[in-house]
């Protein structure tokens, strides 16, 4: 698709009013642009310096953190990663890289490839051929590095991780001016930015050589924050990325000092965070992106942002509804269905590289919204709890100093004090709340999302999501995948029947296609189309609707969707103790070619028996058989190989993808008998 032919299919999923906004922002950047300054002019034209000491010396009031209740475990882990830092070792989307000192923010770490430094409105970031997908060098510039070294130094006292942080994060201020290079092009990334470098403040609070360049990291921030302000993402824009840039307007609002920039912040962040909070969150708990990975990333922006400030009830009940929900999708094992986009996202990452983000995030925000929390895994001994409670880094005092009684309201503290059993997954929480949440538990019982589209069914040895949902957000549906009528399933807490993922965004336009378009899902495709029209990476055009209902009583749900208009696809499912079965009727022409795959998990092997399909991981087995199944019907079981897009491939997180195994089935239309279900029947043995 030219560059010419995305715009005007992009232009015409805009309302007037957007095309307005845009078109006003056009002539306010031409007429009155933010001033060329430095970072420390910026500072100066918004604080005074005779109360930017004081400022600094009251930040850990303003901005608590408890690295004396991080576990022993993960405290060593945290440790171990700044390190690797110092030798120049991250792992980047789960690649293990190779940093300079101090890194080349222009580079492609992956592939080796740099983006051109020129100014940032001469750049278009969806250029493949520069560099490779822009978030490949967007990502590195989030700065996890530089809160991993600030951690280590507020951990240890040790200097050499606050030097080696503040000459990186001064180093990116000289090469990344304001209005120049690939790092100037995005509201979102200068959000999380804001985030993280207000987190490294906190915690190098106490380092000496902080005073000295208080003005040019503050100023950064403050230039940061004018430039999200003037670019808040707008009408069919208006998804996550919204959230994130009003959460960091909020959020820099209540710690920067304050002035009249400040309060204007505060005041449109948490106005728009509410309104964005009662948008983009069902009432049953359901995100409206459709993209079940996006919930993390979301979370954490109202975690941080309402950790500062109270949170109105509305917001509060709509957050505990989206913990909810996801406790009853996560299955015995922890997984998490990948449902629409997933870019493994996150805002100011506390925990080391290899925790979960939706266990350690929401446990975290179920303590601050008093909801009950996600299970936790993977339990430590409250003796490997760090003894300590002395202060932070560089004498700093720890709110546990000089007093017992309450720490952080609600959690005891002091002598004799017992603590339980603390989860890794809890890094979060006692990094932010001083203590670990309530063990929790997950939901077991089969309940109906009806805002949201889904059915989670539940019995003895099954768990299953039913899509039937929207498609995604707003005109857009930027982050949803061609999925309607799809089946993810469970057997013994173990992930069975799966989602393929996501893998690419720009980097790779076919794959990108492959895995959010309806092949790549377990459900019902005619003649190699996608249920809905595809115009560009983040952009639908035609749009597959779908209906929902079900039976609890009963343990089932029916769905239809209309993408294949005229003809019809209307999917049953239901579980009893041992079986998953799924019914389909199509109304349909004869002259179309239907075919049906299910994506198994990784760990499962799949073979043909003379009944049916034998599925097992060497633990539990399973068997697959189908009823009014043509003769004519074709069967073939596929494992992916080679670089074509094609089935056979799982995208565990993005940026990856491993070979799996589908079954794909074909049956031609004039072989399907009216009103007759194709019934699938996939029973524990």
């Amino acid at each position: 698709m030219s560059n010419w032919g995305w715009k005007i299919r992009r232009l015409r999923a805009m309302s007037l009013q957007e095309i307005g906004t845009r078109a006003i922002r056009m002539l306010h950047e031409r007429v009155a642009p933010l001033p060329q300054e430095t970072p420390e002019q910026t500072w100066r034209r918004w604080v005074d310096p005779n109360t930017e000491a004081q400022w600094l010396a009251d930040l850990p009031l303003r901005l608590p953190l408890y690295p004396d209740r991080v576990p022993e475990p993960e405290r060593a882990r945290l440790i171990a990663e700044a390190d690797a830092l110092l030798e120049g070792k991250w792992q980047f989307f789960g690649y293990n890289v190779r940093l300079q000192d101090p890194p080349n923010w222009n580079l492609n770490p992956v592939l080796g490839k740099e983006w051109m430094s020129a100014p940032a409105k001469q750049i278009d970031y969806r250029r493949i051929d520069v560099a490779g997908g822009v978030k490949y060098v967007w990502e590195l510039s989030r700065h996890q590095p530089l809160l991993r070294l600030a951690q280590a130094y507020a951990l240890t006292g040790e200097t050499h991780y606050a030097e080696t942080c503040l000459r990186w994060w001064l180093d990116w201020i000289e090469r990344n001016p304001r209005g120049w290079g690939i790092h100037w092009t995005s509201a979102l990334e200068h959000a999380i930015r804001v985030f993280v470098w207000l987190y490294c403040l906190r915690l190098l609070n106490g380092y000496e050589t902080l005073r000295e360049v208080l003005a040019r990291l503050g100023g950064a921030v403050v230039q940061h924050g004018e430039f999200i302000e003037r670019h808040l993402s707008p009408g069919s824009s208006a998804n996550n990325h919204l959230i994130g840039e009003v959460a960091s307007l909020a959020f820099a609002g209540s710690v920067l000092p304050e002035s009249a920039l400040t309060r204007r912040w505060q005041a449109v962040g948490y106005r728009v965070l509410e309104q964005e909070a009662l948008r983009q969150f069902f009432s049953d708990g359901v995100n409206a992106e459709q993209a079940f990975g996006y919930l993390p990333f979301v979370w954490e922006f109202y975690l941080h942002a309402y950790r500062v400030r109270p949170m109105p009830e509305a917001v509060r009940e709509r957050l505990a509804r989206s913990v909810a929900f996801v406790r009853n999708v996560m299955d015995a094992s922890g997984y998490v269905p990948q449902v629409g986009d997933e870019d493994d996202g996150t805002v100011a990452p506390m925990w080391s590289l290899e925790a979960d983000r939706y266990r350690v995030v929401g446990r975290a925000l179920a303590t601050l919204v008093g909801c009950e929390p996600i299970v936790a895994i993977n339990l430590t001994p409250p003796s490997l709890l760090s003894a300590s409670r002395e202060g932070g880094a560089g004498g700093s005092p720890s709110p546990f100093a000089g007093e017992k009684g309450q720490g952080v309201e609600g959690f005891p503290q002091g002598e004799g004090v017992k603590f339980p059993e603390v989860s890794l997954d809890d890094t979060l929480t006692c990094w932010l709340f001083g203590n670990p949440a309530p063990e929790g538990t997950r939901l077991t019982e089969s309940r109906v999302y009806t805002q949201g589209g889904y059915a989670v069914l539940h019995s003895a040895s099954w768990q299953v999501l039913f899509d039937a949902g929207p498609l995604g957000l707003g005109s857009l549906a930027a982050h949803g995948h061609a999925d309607a009528l799809s089946v993810c399933a469970s057997l013994d807490g173990k992930p069975l029947l799966i989602d393929t993922g996501t893998y690419a965004y720009h980097e790779d336009p076919a794959w990108r296609d492959h895995f959010r378009g309806t092949s790549a899902h377990n459900t019902v495709q005619r003649d190699n189309q996608n249920q809905s029209e595809i115009l560009g990476a983040f952009l639908w055009g035609r749009k597959a609707g779908a209906s929902l209902k079900a039976d609890l009583e009963s343990n089932e749900a029916e769905g239809t969707h209309d993408g294949y208009l005229p003809d019809r696809h209307t999917r049953r499912v239901r579980l009893t103790e041992r079986e998953l079965v799924v019914e389909d009727t199509l109304l349909a022409d004869t002259g179309k070619a239907w075919r049906w795959h299910w994506h198994f998990h990784p760990r499962w092997q799949v073979s043909a028996t003379e009944n049916g399909w034998h599925i097992t991981d060497g633990e539990t087995e399973c068997l697959l058989s189908a009823e009014n199944l043509p003769p004519s019907a074709t069967a073939e079981l596929i494992t992916g190989t080679g670089e074509e897009p094609s089935v056979g491939w799982y995208s565990p997180r993005f940026g990856q993808r491993v070979p799996c195994t589908t079954l794909r089935v074909g049956v031609q239309g004039n072989a399907i008998e009216a009103e007759t279900p194709l019934v699938w029947r996939f029973l524990k043995r």
